[in-house]
């Protein structure tokens, strides 16, 4: 019988907790294609297969608890564990994408009439709004360059951050 993983025991299925084995002592550069890590959970890890999620899901445990970032790489074909720059870049695309978001939330709530809503909707579309707003104006190129230009830039204190919008 083959020895239940920390990860199992807590929870995770067998296939989630053989891929974070894999994943978690994984360097920079090092790269698994999606039949070396079917091979090591049982599972097809083809983008539409349960393989797949089970991956994602050891990829995103492996960074929260190991500090281990892995993606996929699309030139690579295969599943690549990142350097701190890639890491880096791997934000700015997020960052990037957020805004994106933003901008589309922004311009669906253009087309809705607060006065055709409820006090409790009203209430959250006003606060949507300001949180897109926050999002947009927070992602965009501008403030990068001004945030560049900044000696030191800290990780922002979320309470005086919030009491400044509040």
């Amino acid at each position: 019988m083959e020895a239940k993983t920390e990860a199992f025991r807590a929870g995770m299925c067998l296939h989630t907790s053989k891929a974070i084995d894999k994943l978690k002592d994984g360097k920079p550069g090092d790269m698994i294609s999606r039949e070396a890590m079917a091979a090591v959970i049982g599972r097809s890890c083809e983008l539409s297969e349960k393989g797949y999620a089970n991956v994602m899901s050891a990829i995103r445990h492996v960074e929260r608890v190991h500090g281990v970032v892995w993606r996929w790489g699309r030139t690579e074909q295969a599943f690549v564990c990142l350097s701190a720059a890639q890491a880096v870049d791997d934000v700015q695309q997020t960052l990037k994408r957020s805004g994106k978001m933003a901008r589309r939330a922004l311009t669906t709530a253009s087309t809705i009439k607060p006065e055709e809503l409820d006090d409790e909707h009203r209430s959250r579309y006003r606060a949507a709004c300001v949180q897109a707003e926050l999002i947009r104006l927070s992602v965009t190129a501008e403030t990068h360059k001004r945030l560049l230009n900044t000696a030191e830039v800290k990780t922002p204190d979320v309470k005086k951050l919030m009491a400044a919008i509040a």
